[in-house]
């Protein structure tokens, strides 16, 4: 399966995540996620991606089956 681009949600490491849980004001919650300008491009980008992700796979079969032909 292809890799999917997560650009809706958060993208945290070990120190990020030890650095969140010392956070007690939540001043790091605005820098983490990856905001759209409205509702409608986020479900645009969102649904443009879910189509790439299974055209990438639908490619991926295909070359298998050609391979096996």
């Amino acid at each position: 399966m292809n890799k999917r681009i997560t650009f809706l949600t958060a993208n945290n490491g070990f120190l990020k995540g030890v650095s969140r849980a010392l956070d007690i004001g939540s001043t790091r919650n605005k820098h983490v996620y990856n905001f759209s300008n409205s509702d409608l491009e986020a479900d645009e980008r969102a649904l443009s991606n879910d189509w790439s992700v299974v055209g990438k796979d639908m490619w991926s079969a295909y070359d298998k089956l050609k391979q096996k032909a």
